[in-house]
């Protein structure tokens, strides 16, 4: 009798837990969701930066934590914002070189992916460390940052701390540094930034 009772109070728990657990998936990215990037030659000089819009997004949240993250970025869409508006025909040769062979070579790899893999507390600046896979050229490493992650019922948003990563690692080894066969002022910084600021709704 005592081990029946204690069967039906293991279930009506499990019952109750399972009732509690509420997933939303939100995948309808908002037009303005971007990252930003931004580049330079060796010690900050000739800065260049821009934006690169979504190709597709999905995004999980179970009981008001974020659960997955998976985010496919359009390299085809990326914009060239540092030139003033009579520069723009500067602007626009570099947003080709960027998508050719070079840089993204976006005509072989369009898209580029990143795959939430951990969630934990952040710092006193932003409310979580955000672990995951960026792929790039179809080459994948791991890379963390820190995101400010705020929900309502039909929206989330997720805008990051600038971060850096290596584009060598990627296999993005044009002008770079190390590079000894080109002069230094020509030497573009092997560090490229990145901050992500989209919004998705279910």
């Amino acid at each position: 009798m005592r081990s029946s009772f204690l069967l039906i109070a293991i279930l009506l728990l499990t019952s109750s837990v399972q009732k509690t657990q509420k997933e939303t998936t939100f995948q309808n990215f908002t037009p303005n969701s971007h990252l930003k990037w931004r580049a330079s030659h060796l010690g900050g000089f000739s800065p260049r930066y821009g934006r690169i819009f979504l190709h597709k997004a999905k995004a999980k949240v179970l009981n008001n934590q974020l659960n997955s993250l998976i985010v496919e970025i359009d390299m085809n869409s990326i914009q060239v914002e540092n030139f003033s508006p009579k520069n723009q025909s500067t602007a626009r040769s570099l947003k080709a070189h960027l998508k050719s062979t070079d840089f993204f070579n976006t005509p072989r790899y369009p898209i580029s992916t990143f795959q939430m893999t951990k969630i934990e507390p952040g710092n006193e600046d932003y409310d979580f460390l955000i672990h995951g896979n960026l792929t790039i050229l179809n080459k994948t490493n791991s890379i963390t940052f820190y995101s400010d992650i705020t929900y309502s019922a039909n929206r989330i948003r997720i805008h990051s701390k600038p971060f850096n990563i290596d584009r060598t690692k990627w296999g993005i080894i044009y002008l770079s540094e190390g590079n000894k066969k080109v002069a230094k002022n020509a030497i573009i910084s092997n560090k490229i930034t990145f901050e992500i600021d989209i919004s998705l709704t279910r």
